[in-house]
């Protein structure tokens, strides 16, 4: 059951969701979601969703030379969807994500959401 929750968990979805797509008991999901926290293999945070509010971190070091920057390159290549200062002042000041789909420069939802779970994986002071 470990392997189908850690293939299928995401920020997108929810236990409820987790629940229906692997058909892991909601107290099982639970137990292992506890189990891979108290090993610092996930953290649990809320669901991304449309109402969801995001901004970068005032003290995040945003240089493109940081290590952040340089991660970012290694993770979406020479050509990344949208530069590192682009991503950033996308998230410059705190929004809804609905609101940031609609505006992101024509890119797919899709590839919103995955910038997004990126900066959120690493950067997030969410628990």
């Amino acid at each position: 059951m470990l392997p189908r929750l850690i293939r299928a968990a995401n920020p997108l979805r929810s236990f409820r969701e987790l629940h229906g797509e692997t058909g892991i008991p909601l107290p099982m999901l639970y137990t292992l979601s506890l189990h891979l926290t108290k090993w610092s293999s996930m953290r649990l945070v809320a669901t991304l969703s449309e109402s969801s509010v995001l901004c970068v971190n005032p003290a995040a070091v945003l240089a493109p030379s940081s290590s952040a920057a340089v991660e970012y390159a290694l993770a979406f290549g020479p050509r990344p969807p949208l530069s590192w200062a682009r991503l950033l002042q996308l998230f410059a000041t705190p929004q809804r994500f609905g609101e940031l789909l609609r505006r992101a420069d024509g890119l797919p939802p899709r590839r919103v959401v995955q910038l997004t779970i990126f900066l959120w994986q690493r950067y997030s002071d969410t628990a």
